[in-house]
This record gives structure tokens, sequence and C-alpha cells, in this order.
């Protein structure tokens, strides 16, 4: 046998072991997948784990590690979520899963500035979970009093996914607080556009009292104050003891000249 036919012959071999590995990676990555579908998170993270120790750089393989952490919520989880996503994104840096994955650990352990500028990067292809990675930045800036970009990433959300009322409600709430921000008088198109959007969220049948209060609260500035009545005694269906409701009832009841009722409230 000559040189160039030990050679070739190594190569196949070589060849041949590299696509064991690499089937034997796959199998233990799409059996973690499996399992964490089951719940079985212990079960998972250590398949995940196999597939670690024989492909360090196996960017899906860190990041359902990631998700395993995130989802199991034990004492620890969180650090061990970060590292294995932040593995991911250095393995992948376009991962766009990754970066929402990491948001969500960041969101959960309150380091919300940090958590927003992880939400920004990634460069989702579907429509509804762009949608969904928008809500949640808004929400964010929401939660940060970072009211313009609020607005600005619920309306993106809201135009890839009108019918959602979560977004509607949580979009009509930053326009509120951007009007009364800006000293806008009721009846003003930021005032109009938050009662459009607070009136299709209230329209859902399991509507956010957070959301009825809010429309209440602009219908009676506005001066609507049945349909203000009704949203309140709506909110307070689901929510009896909500003080910033309960105030504003009672405002109500002055308004309508109950002066006894206003003060019960």
């Amino acid at each position: 046998m000559d040189l160039l036919d030990k050679f070739n012959r190594f190569a196949n071999q070589f060849s041949d072991l590299l696509g064991d590995i690499a089937d034997d990676v796959r199998a233990h990555v799409e059996l973690a997948a499996q399992l964490m579908e089951r719940g079985d998170y212990d079960s998972a993270i250590r398949e995940l784990h196999h597939a670690l120790d024989k492909r360090r750089d196996h960017a899906r393989a860190h990041y359902l590690l990631g998700l395993c952490y995130l989802r199991r919520a034990q004492p620890g989880d969180q650090a061990a979520a970060k590292k294995a996503l932040a593995d991911a994104l250095a393995a992948r840096g376009d991962y766009a899963e990754a970066y929402v994955a990491l948001g969500d650990v960041l969101r959960q352990s309150g380091e919300l500035p940090a958590a927003s500028d992880a939400y920004r990067l990634p460069l989702l292809d579907d429509e509804l979970q762009r949608a969904e990675v928008e809500q949640t930045l808004g929400t964010l800036y929401l939660q940060l009093g970072l009211l313009d970009k609020a607005v600005r990433e619920l309306r993106k959300s809201v135009s890839s996914n009108p019918d959602d009322a979560k977004t509607q409600g949580l979009l009509g709430q930053a326009l509120v607080l951007q009007a009364q921000k800006r000293g806008e008088a009721p009846g003003s198109p930021t005032w109009d556009a938050a009662r459009q959007c607070l009136l299709k969220a209230s329209r859902s049948e399991q509507a956010d009292p957070k959301v009825l209060t809010s429309l209440g609260k602009l219908l009676l500035s506005s001066g609507q104050v049945p349909d203000a009545e009704k949203a309140l005694l709506r909110a307070l269906q689901d929510a009896p003891d909500r003080v910033e409701t309960l105030l504003l009832l009672g405002e109500l009841r002055l308004v309508q000249g109950d002066t006894a009722s206003a003060y019960e409230q």
C-alpha cells in the first residue's frame, strides 16, 4: 500500500469518526428537546451536557441548556442560564432565540436595562415572534418609565398583531401616561389613540383590571361618566381591593353628586 492509499484510508476513517460524533451529538440534543417538552429538565440537562462534552461549540445545545435552567428555576439556575445562553451567543452571534431567552433571564433577575438591550438585538423572521418580543420590550420600557420608547415598541407589536388584547391594553396605558406627562388635554390625538386601544382591549372576556381602570380614568376625564362607571365596576369584579380603581370610583361618585357612596369607596 503506497503512502497516498494510506492517507486516503486514514482520511476516510477520520471522516467516519466525525460523522459518528456529529450523529451522537445530534441524538443527545434531540432527546433533550423531547425531554424538555415533557418537563423533565433534569434529564434534559444531562443529555445536553453529554452533547457538549463531545462538541463544546454546539450553539443549540447551549441554548437549550439555558432554557432548561430558565424553566426549572431552582437556586443557582438563573446564573447557569445566563452562562449557557452567553455560550450559545458566543458560538453563534446571530442566534435570535438565544437573545430573547437571555432577555427573559435578565428580566427575571431584575436587570431591566440589560434585558431591554438583549431584546433589541434579535432579528426574528417570524412576524408573531417579533411582535411578542416588541411587546415584552415595550412592557420593560413602561416599567422603566421610558414612555416614548414603550409607545414605539408597543405600536410596532400592535401593527404586527392587532388582535392581541394584552398589547392593545399596554399601548393604551402607555399612551395615557404619555399624554399626562405632556400635559395634553382630554380629546388630544394621544388621548384619542389611548381610548381606542383601551376599548379594543376591554372587549376581551378576560380584560385586565389595570386596562379597565385606565379606560375608566380616561373616560371620566373626558366627561363620559356612565361609560367610565361601567369600566370601573367591571375592573372591581376581578380585583375588588384595587386601590386605584376604588379611588377613581369614589371620584366618579362625587361627579355624580353621590357624596355618601364616594366616602364609602
